[in-house]
């Protein structure tokens, strides 16, 4: 877990305060030390009160006071700031490692990424299901072939095989999900979160429990992608289908 410095908490926020621009863990240390200083102000106005009242001349005191020479009738405002730089310190200790007993995203991603090997050798078997027809046999050759170069681990082949193939056939939805596959096998994780964004929203899918399990496993290695990473395990979840439980589990350790 990264470190969060309160500097650059305060530069993303901005002088309109935009809360939105913050991270749920950027938001939790920022509220917490906003408590701390406004705590610790107000023990140093009942000390510096406390003060006055005990000076032997506080009847002739003002609205303005200052200090005796002597500065150690005044440790107690050292120690308040030194209290509140340990506490602060403390806090943001505290807090990273309670958050490092959560799942890190990039070890839920290794546990549970998988090729899918199950789906394609369905998908190779009858690709006329999927918009294909016996007349096209140059097409059903090239997306076979990039099927292939998949199933071999040739992920920089499938790649370049099946990205031209979704330019010329965009609604042939099996190459896409390989090519987004392919892609996050070989760390292309923001290409492969285009494609399968594409394809989460065609709700007719008959592969789209796989396609949103993947899709929030790639959202978990994009910046800022843990949030939408969560709703979309979410909706399986609810789905409960084949990831159902898997999604639950994942969800408790985020």
């Amino acid at each position: 877990m990264e470190s969060i410095d309160y500097k650059t908490i305060l530069e993303k926020l901005g002088p309109e305060k935009n809360f939105s621009n913050l991270t749920e863990d950027e938001l939790y240390v920022y509220d917490l030390i906003k408590a701390i200083k406004h705590t610790a102000a107000l023990e140093e106005k009942n000390k510096i009160s406390q003060a006055i009242n005990q000076s032997p001349d506080h009847s002739k005191i003002g609205t303005s006071f200052d200090p005796p020479a002597n500065p150690s009738i005044f440790p107690f405002k050292w120690k308040i700031w030194y209290n509140v730089a340990a506490s602060i310190a403390l806090i943001i200790i505290t807090f990273l490692i309670l958050r490092t007993n959560s799942a890190d995203p990039n070890e839920i991603f290794t546990l549970h990424f998988k090729p899918e090997a199950e789906y394609i050798i369905k998908a190779k078997e009858n690709l006329s299901q999927y918009g294909m027809i016996d007349q096209q046999a140059e097409s059903r050759d090239s997306i076979l072939k990039g099927l292939e170069l998949y199933e071999t681990k040739n992920y920089k082949a499938a790649i370049a095989l099946l990205t031209d193939y979704s330019i010329h056939y965009p609604e042939q939805y099996t190459a896409r999900f390989y090519l987004a596959l392919a892609q996050m096998n070989e760390n292309q994780f923001e290409a492969a979160e285009i494609n399968l964004a594409i394809l989460n929203d065609n709700n007719q899918l008959e592969f789209l429990h796989e396609v949103k399990w993947n899709y929030a496993l790639c959202l978990l290695k994009i910046n800022n992608g843990i949030p939408k990473a969560k709703m979309i395990l979410q909706q399986l979840v609810q789905s409960n289908g084949k990831y159902a439980l898997q999604a639950t589990e994942i969800l408790k350790s985020l």
